[in-house]
């Protein structure tokens, strides 16, 4: 009996089966294609999903945290590789973010396409600086200078590759062009003033250290610098009083000291090597 009833179960399950993949077909043939109204609604997502930000989105994410914008430029650079505003952006970002080889990368395939564009000129620059390749730099940073003659951005980012290839003389006059341009410009004075020391003048160097001090975007890097540049000059109690501004007291002894011995043991030139170095951005 038992037998019978499993033979019967199975020819049972056998008819159910086809049964109801059956139904399932039959329920995926008959869904209804979606409305008009349903249609348009898919299509502007998608639309939407590819679209650029707008100019308010993006100029809000600058404010964000580097993670949150490369997701962002990266997201736009992907939909439209040809958006260069989207592509030296993510290079810029990515470079901050401790990939300049990456960055480097990403500023060079865009200018394939838009190879005379000075912002991408510019991420290209800045990332073949902070990659240790100055003399790279220094042609697609020119060819930034002779595109946008005004920016002191680039200006300076010239002088800064043109430093790190010791061509100090010409490293200079990119930076005095810039200061012409804005007389307060805090990068420009700086490494203005690191570019004279690295030449050997403290002195010099100095006065346009002091400039730059003074000024409300100052910050560590400068007054620092110009600590050295007095100390270097033999005036190391002004100098201690200088770097007090940002270090301890034990601190701001320890490197005057340390500058003594150097200056002891090596000319003005060879001890300008502790100056912390041009400042790129």
């Amino acid at each position: 009996m038992t037998r019978r009833t499993n033979i019967s179960a199975r020819r049972s399950l056998r008819l159910i089966a086809p049964s109801l993949l059956a139904l399932a077909s039959a329920a995926c043939a008959i869904a209804p294609p979606p409305t008009p109204e349903e249609r348009a609604m898919l299509d502007s997502a998608e639309a939407r999903s590819l679209a650029p930000a707008t100019p308010a989105d993006r100029a809000a994410i600058a404010s964000d945290n580097l993670v949150a914008q490369a997701t962002f430029w990266a997201r736009e650079h992907e939909n439209n590789p040809g958006d260069t505003e989207a592509a030296a952006n993510l290079s810029n970002v990515t470079r901050r973010l401790g990939n300049a080889e990456r960055a480097a990368q990403i500023a060079n395939q865009a200018l394939a396409l838009a190879p005379e564009n000075a912002p991408l000129l510019l991420a290209l620059g800045a990332a073949l600086i902070e990659n240790g390749r100055a003399p790279a730099a220094v042609e697609p940073l020119r060819r930034a200078t002779s595109i946008d003659r005004n920016n002191t951005r680039a200006l300076n980012l010239l002088g800064v590759a043109l430093d790190q290839t010791n061509q100090h003389d010409a490293a200079r006059e990119a930076y005095a062009r810039a200061i012409e341009i804005d007389e307060d410009n805090t990068l420009a004075l700086t490494n203005l003033g690191l570019s004279h020391a690295l030449s050997g003048d403290p002195t010099t160097a100095e006065t346009y250290l002091r400039r730059a001090a003074a000024l409300p975007g100052a910050d560590i890097r400068v007054r620092l610098n110009l600590a050295l540049a007095v100390a270097l000059q033999g005036r190391y109690a002004e100098a201690e009083t200088i770097a007090l501004q940002d270090l301890s007291p034990e601190e701001a002894a320890e490197n005057m000291a340390y500058i003594r011995a150097m200056t002891r043991r090596t000319t003005t030139r060879e001890s300008a090597s502790l100056l912390r170095g041009a400042i790129a951005d």
